[in-house]
């Protein structure tokens, strides 16, 4: 059984089910930015995409003004991200903000 076979001590039920969903509907990604549910999900051959990346792609589509003030609204209340790191960065330049 699928679900089975993508049970691991890191994810939790719930995690291996939404891997185990997209696998059998054939999604065109998995929404998460839990680690170990994005290499499970990546191995798997699903495309994987967090917050930051939904909010690039509003960013870059016209739906959303500005990348940066969400950015930091989110480390505000409690998102993991670093300013200097590599993702807000990245996601930065994409947008055309850097």
């Amino acid at each position: 059984m699928l679900i089975q076979r993508l049970t691991a001590p890191t994810l939790s039920e719930v995690d291996s089910a939404v891997i185990a969903c997209a696998l059998e509907i054939h999604a065109a990604a998995v929404l998460s930015d839990d680690q170990a549910v994005r290499r499970l999900a990546e191995r798997e051959g699903l495309a994987v995409i967090g917050t930051v990346g939904i909010l690039t792609h509003a960013r870059m589509t016209g739906l959303v003004e500005a990348l940066q003030p969400l950015l930091d609204q989110l480390i505000a209340n409690g998102f993991f991200l670093a300013p200097a790191g590599r993702i807000y960065q990245d996601a930065l330049r994409k947008a055309g903000e850097r």
